[in-house]
């Protein structure tokens, strides 16, 4: 074979064997995106750095050579407002709006489920939402709900007395009637929903399952004396921890951070 040919296939297998992520040269793309990046921070000291064109290209050559699992945990410069402004986006290239219906248990706190439908909500919609938040659970005796156009439909009214449920209205125009339930519906507003993208129903459904995990577990509420509402229930309290020896235990993949025994 020919000398210039075998330094050919010598070459195609080097340059192979450098793109494949991993190794020494995955220690060396880290290091040059790190080093890249305290270069934009130096840009502007008094505001945040806006990313060129070519930061953008090196960050996406660069990460061509890190492991899927570095990749997760490397830093990369991206303003709170950046992912404000993309969700705001997303939504505004006519993604469709979501309903989602609570169902809650007012003597624990306790969320008993979650509708969500990513369709205009009519009557038989609205019973569809409120059999899938209590699939599973005790149909309850008595139902308390406000004045909303949406319960006004008959099919709605026809599925209550079909479950047997008796219907407690709120006083019109007053929140402060229904004080748990809004301040459930503020909470998964502004604490979880608001910073958390969804692609799909079923994302959504799946993301709001973790909330309801993590609400009944680990969220204290005043009005129970500081309990949860798992322990409202009857679960024993957990084990107190030492405040010289304790860790940091995310929940919902990363918006909420408590302590916990270490």
């Amino acid at each position: 074979m020919q000398p210039w040919l075998l330094m050919l296939l010598h070459l195609t297998s080097s340059v192979g064997s450098l793109l494949k992520p991993g190794g020494a040269k995955a220690l060396v793309a880290e290091n040059f995106l790190l080093r890249h990046q305290l270069l934009i921070l130096r840009r502007a000291r008094q505001r945040a750095p806006n990313l060129r064109f070519s930061d953008r290209l090196l960050f996406g050559f660069g990460s061509l050579f890190l492991r899927p699992r570095r990749l997760l945990r490397t830093a990369i410069l991206v303003k709170p407002s950046t992912l404000v402004r993309c969700h705001r986006a997303l939504a505004e290239l006519k993604l469709k709006s979501h309903w989602v219906l609570i169902v809650m248990l007012v003597f624990t706190r306790r969320i008993i489920g979650f509708g969500v439908q990513a369709v205009a909500v009519d009557g038989p919609a609205l019973c569809r939402l409120f059999n899938r938040a209590i699939a599973g659970q005790t149909i309850p005796k008595r139902l308390s709900y406000d004045h909303d156009p949406l319960f006004a439909f008959q099919r709605w009214q026809a599925n209550l007395r079909i479950l047997g449920i008796d219907s407690v209205r709120s006083v019109p125009y007053v929140p402060i009637s229904h004080p748990f339930v809004e301040r459930l519906i503020g909470t998964v507003r502004r604490e979880y929903l608001d910073r958390m993208l969804f692609w799909n129903e079923g994302d959504l459904e799946q993301k709001l399952d973790q909330f309801k995990k993590s609400y009944h577990e680990f969220r204290v509420h005043q009005s129970l004396e500081g309990m949860t509402p798992t322990e409202k229930g009857g679960r024993p309290p957990p084990q107190a921890i030492h405040l010289s020896h304790y860790g940091w235990q995310a929940h919902c993949h990363g918006p909420f951070e408590l302590p916990a025994a270490a």
